[in-house]
């Protein structure tokens, strides 16, 4: 079943002529709780694939940040050489 038809099931009934809009509760109630499960599932792994990619980024922001200020460091280091060097 593709997650388009476990959306919504669009089905015509024969019982007495009624047709309608059934949702996927209504055709197999047993593979919907397993299939419940496995959206629940996935779902679980999704957050912490999220969660491990703002700790990843934060991590990577807080070394860009001490990289930048190292960086200004070593330009001011050599700036004052370059001054002294030159007078």
């Amino acid at each position: 079943m593709t997650s388009k038809q476990n959306d919504l099931i669009v089905m015509a009934k024969n019982n007495g002529g009624e047709s309608g809009v059934y949702s996927a509760d209504d055709v197999n109630p047993s593979s919907n709780a397993s299939h419940n499960n496995d959206i629940y599932a996935l779902l679980e792994q999704k957050e912490r694939d999220l969660v491990l990619a703002a700790e990843l980024g934060k991590a990577l922001l807080d070394k860009n940040e001490e990289l930048s200020r190292q960086n200004e460091r070593i330009a001011e280091e050599f700036s004052q050489k370059l001054e002294v060097s030159g007078t």
